[in-house]
């Protein structure tokens, strides 16, 4: 599965979305707060800088292009100076602004956060939210009846704040009835498009408790089978093919008409300053179905953009290139050197310390467990050079390893201070950190600089070279001399 969907990632780049609903300005003010203000008890805010992003239906767009998709853009903003910087922002991350109508009463959608280090102290809005005016309604609809015929995909991004008319959901069913295209409408009334029969919907958790009527939410880490009970009311109530509810941490749910149910998950991030991972959920799945993909491939790929987003800060989106290293990485086992490169190479690009160990780790016992955790805390990835059975052999002797290859892969892949694990079969690692180039090469308190054959390569390189002292009395030949000892004390009896 893993090999179709990261084929499918690249078919994004010959997909035409286009994406309609309200444009809105993101604005980020950070800085921070050490004192409170003697006028009122309110902390005082010394502000670093500020940032500007696409955001609501606009982020969308965004999300669309970086995925590797080209966007038209249908939306209404005002000619106000929030407008122009959103108009400037969009072109910046290459989104043509074409298709924006710019109407001169209307004020621009604006959200802006004030942020003090990682805490958001508090949000101010802005903007006209009533419905589009008949001609300003027109435009929109002209350019919806132009655009429309020409997309492999389309997003209706409706966040209620007046761009998507009961006209323009009339406008909707009648193109789509004429050209079945891929549609994907997140809504936060999604029972206002019943009646065209929407080929996917996409709700989150409040929305679609909102939509069925849900009275007693449940608690976090209960709610995607709250919602599991309600499929076929989903379906009776937005007339969709398709409904994939996004649920925060615990993932998403995804319900097929007259099919299957696919549960997907995700990473739990805490960042208070994320924002977005909505939209890039929901343009990741209309690629990815306007890529020829079935849903539970295409709900994989969203579950993964959204992850990825969760984990920036402000409004962020997710590039191709990191979904499909997402999709590279997720088995810690490196089992070739073109995977290695490409691996080694994107963490580079993203500026992530590598820290690189090697050992047998034939029984891996306690002493192992904190040495690894240690050796992860001293940078961002770790990356173990894994002797192979024969290298062991030829090291330890004929006896040796206990445990195979196989074994001890699976073991060590189940620490979650071991990030990636590649096998050698050379007597030591100095190939493979040529290749790796780590930040920092790491070995136990048994060795010396000066005994270690891989010393100079590393330095060579620039690397550093951490010795961490080891768990008194624990080690693999301590462990087998026991084991020796007690089965020539029952050879005895």
């Amino acid at each position: 599965m893993k090999k179709s969907i990261i084929r499918g990632i690249e078919k994004f780049k010959n997909q035409k979305v286009l994406v309609i609903g309200e444009a809105m300005l993101d604005k980020f003010l950070v800085g921070r707060s050490s004192r409170l203000n003697r006028e009122a008890p309110v902390p005082i805010v010394d502000l670093e800088s500020q940032n500007l992003s696409p955001g609501g239906a606009s982020n969308a767009a965004v999300n669309v292009v970086d995925l590797g998709g080209s966007v038209n853009f249908i939306s209404v903003m005002g000619d106000d100076q929030e407008g122009k910087d959103l108009r400037k922002a969009l072109g910046e991350r290459g989104v043509n602004t074409g298709s924006v109508v710019i109407d001169k009463t209307r004020r621009t959608l604006t959200k802006q956060r004030v942020m003090s280090g990682n805490h958001m102290l508090v949000r101010f809005d802005q903007g006209d939210t009533h419905a589009l005016d008949e001609q300003t309604e027109e435009k929109v609809a002209r350019l919806l009846k132009e655009l429309y015929p020409k997309s492999d995909a389309v997003i209706v991004s409706d966040y209620g704040y007046g761009v998507i008319t009961s006209r323009i959901i009339k406008v909707l069913k009648k193109l789509q009835q004429e050209h079945k295209k891929v549609l994907v409408v997140d809504s936060k009334y999604l029972d206002r498009y019943k009646e065209m029969s929407p080929p996917v919907v996409k709700p989150n958790y409040k929305e679609a408790v909102n939509l069925l009527g849900i009275t007693k939410p449940a608690e976090a880490g209960y709610r995607i089978e709250q919602i599991k009970g309600y499929r076929d009311k989903i379906f009776e109530l937005t007339g969709a093919q398709v409904a994939a509810v996004t649920v925060d941490i615990e993932g998403s749910i995804i319900f097929e008409r007259g099919g299957n149910t696919y549960r997907t998950h995700t990473k739990p991030v805490e960042n208070s300053k994320a924002v977005g991972a909505g939209d890039t959920y929901t343009s990741a799945f209309a690629l990815s179905l306007g890529a020829g993909l079935n849903v539970a491939s295409a709900g994989e790929i969203a579950a993964a953009s959204a992850t990825i987003v969760a984990q920036k800060d402000g409004t962020a989106t997710c590039t191709q290139k990191e979904l499909q290293f997402f999709f590279s990485v997720d088995n810690k086992h490196i089992k070739n050197e073109v995977s290695l490169s490409l691996l080694i190479d994107r963490y580079k690009e993203l500026g992530k310390k590598i820290v690189f160990t090697n050992g047998c780790f034939d029984i891996l016992h306690s002493g192992h467990v904190k040495y690894l955790k240690q050796a992860k805390e001293l940078g961002d990835v770790l990356v173990i050079g894994l002797n192979s059975d024969s290298s062991i052999k030829r090291l330890k002797g004929a006896d040796r390893p206990v445990n195979s290859v196989s074994d001890r892969l699976q073991v060590l892949s189940a620490l979650s201070s071991v990030d990636h694990i590649v096998v050698f079969d050379d007597d030591t690692p100095i190939n493979l950190i040529k290749k790796i180039k780590p930040d920092m090469f790491v070995k136990g308190g048994d060795y010396t600089k000066d005994t270690l054959p891989e010393v100079p390569a590393i330095e060579d390189m620039g690397g550093e070279v951490k010795i961490i002292p080891l768990v008194p009395g624990r080690s693999t030949t301590k462990i087998l001399e026991r084991f020796e000892k007690v089965e020539s004390l029952n050879g005895l009896q």
